[in-house]
């Protein structure tokens, strides 16, 4: 029964592919940089990526007509070029897109978002329909963190504060507009063409398996069938649908799950500084299906 319920709700491979993203708390594990004595974030971050602050002072100081001796200057952090107003901005945004905090998780899904609409990934049929953003209420009512979601349109969900939590998906089911559901961990990033082709595949490979009711990359992704989620809410109304729980239900109902566990193509990544684990660790709530499909 419950393989046809997915089967119903299956849409035309020739029609367009819908999915929201929902971006959680960081992972277990995950840390803010561990400076050392009297380093700053932006040396942290310089002498963790060299090459690519190379890189940045070059395109940067050619983008703002930057002397060439302004660019060796500008590389080797020269504090009078570092600090002028009009390349703060472009500092302060490659040093977040390093960091493990949601403002690049959300930047990555927002670019994502809008380079699925322009060619050639336009050619997948993708659709990011919504960015889900679950937070707590901030007590000191600093509002920054909802101008940022209405920059790039996220729609945040208030949580109440002080609370030790498992996402209930009991309480995003209903706002979910689109077929699948991305769980994207916060701190996290990606690169956009990178996870445009796995995104397809995965879903490619979720259309051909209509009782498939979650794919998992074996690391901190895990993707649901919205219509799965719909039939374990109406099949134990009330109860609390964890992670843990859901897979136990699916197995009842006869869904399956499938997945990957390649270190080298995860949906996203956290790097190893920031307590990133690789080779990943055994998802979540563990159960046999993921013990069957990994060989755990």
């Amino acid at each position: 029964m419950a393989g046809q319920y997915g089967r119903e709700r299956e849409a035309p491979m020739n029609e367009q592919t819908t999915f929201s993203a929902l971006v959680t708390g960081l992972p277990p594990g995950v840390h803010g940089p561990d400076l050392r004595h009297g380093e700053s974030r932006l040396q942290f971050l310089i002498r963790h990526h060299p090459d690519e602050w190379k890189n940045f002072g070059e395109r940067v100081g050619k983008d703002l007509g930057f002397e060439e001796s302004d660019h060796k200057r500008l590389i080797a952090q020269d504090p009078a070029l570092i600090n002028r107003s009009q390349i703060v901005p472009h500092i302060t945004r490659w040093a977040n897109m390093r960091l493990p905090a949601h403002w690049r998780t959300l930047h990555c899904l927002s670019e994502l978002r809008s380079s699925l609409t322009q060619a050639p990934m336009s050619l997948f049929g993708l659709s990011l329909k919504q960015i889900i953003w679950p937070r707590e209420k901030n007590p000191s009512c600093d509002d920054s963190a909802e101008r940022i979601a209405a920059e790039i349109g996220a729609e945040v969900v208030s949580l109440s504060t002080g609370i030790v939590r498992e996402l209930d998906f009991r309480q995003f089911t209903p706002m979910i507009k689109a077929e699948y559901l991305w769980i994207v961990p916060g701190g996290s990033s990606f690169m956009c063409a990178m996870t445009e082709m796995s995104l397809h595949r995965i879903f490619t490979a979720m259309r051909a398996c209509p009782t498939a009711a979650l794919y998992s990359d074996g690391a901190y992704s895990m993707i649901y069938r919205t219509s799965a989620l719909q039939s374990a809410a109406e099949h134990v109304p009330g109860a609390i649908l964890t992670h843990a729980f859901l897979c136990s239900i699916w197995e009842r109902m006869c869904f399956s799950c499938i997945g990957d566990r390649d270190p080298e193509h995860p949906l996203c990544e956290i790097e190893k500084i920031y307590g990133g684990t690789y080779p990943f660790p055994k998802p979540p709530g563990l159960t046999s299906w993921f013990g069957r499909l990994f060989g755990a």
